[in-house]
């Protein structure tokens, strides 16, 4: 499995962050997994009380429509982090774009856990569910759900090989979340993939970790930059076994 970390400064406005998704996408390869921060198309400013009037919900869905196109003609896969609407409700989304059948979109996480900013414009989404790709058995967490081990066990159990983390921590005092990063992968046996905003001041990265709890992936912060690598999930052993050696 080839993966794209995909480290890019999260903007507040969509038609540059798109730009930037698609010049990605452009230089993919084949099968490729590209993954974005949390709202990297559609920007991250809970802290402004007009950041959901600020958007678009035809706006998204057509930047959305765009990736698709871009992803089918370079035949990868894209994980993106944006806000969605339904029914008038408001989501803070992952959404899955390509895949072996080329179904379009799809949104596979809304988040759950919400800080007490995202209260102020989201609905929290349901219980994290595991996801399947082809070959390729997965979750998706957001930022501080990093800091629920209760979900990551339970969707390691329910047979996710690699669970995808979009992030958007940007306080110094977050580098302390790469040491639980890697007790997630540790505890789980698994493959653990985090992608953050290199919007200043980022002291986190962005880092793959394997299921032994070695670095595979550790990117400089503050950044805009990518970096791929190819894993094995064979690597990962049914749950309650000893993990392979790397």
């Amino acid at each position: 499995m080839k993966i794209r970390l995909v480290q890019l400064v999260v903007e507040r406005h969509i038609e540059r962050n798109l730009q930037k998704i698609l010049r990605h996408i452009k230089d993919a390869s084949v099968g490729e997994w590209l993954i974005f921060p949390e709202a990297m198309l559609c920007g991250y400013a809970p802290e402004d009380n007009a950041y959901l009037s600020s958007l678009q919900k035809g706006v998204i869905d057509e930047a959305i429509h765009v990736i698709g196109e871009a992803a089918y003609q370079q035949s990868c896969i894209v994980v993106i982090g944006s806000a969605t609407s339904v029914s008038k409700n408001w989501f803070n989304s992952v959404i899955m774009i390509g895949g072996p059948d080329k179904n379009g979109a799809l949104v596979v996480h809304n988040k759950r856990e919400l800080s007490q900013l995202d209260k102020h414009h989201f609905t929290p989404g349901s219980q994290a569910k595991k996801h399947q790709s082809g070959a390729v058995t997965f979750g998706v967490q957001t930022c501080r759900e990093l800091l629920f081990a209760d979900t990551w066990n339970r969707l390691r159990r329910e047979g996710a090989n690699i669970v995808f983390h979009l992030n958007n921590a940007l306080k110094s005092k977050d580098a302390i979340w790469e040491h639980i990063l890697i007790t997630r992968a540790v505890e789980n046996a698994m493959y653990v993939c985090s992608v953050n905003n290199a919007a200043e001041p980022q002291s986190l990265g962005s880092y793959m970790i394997a299921p032994n709890g070695s670095l595979l992936v550790s990117m400089t912060p503050q950044q805009e930059y990518s970096e791929c690598i190819e894993i094995d999930l064979s690597h990962v052993a049914p749950w309650g076994k000893e993990c392979k050696d790397f």
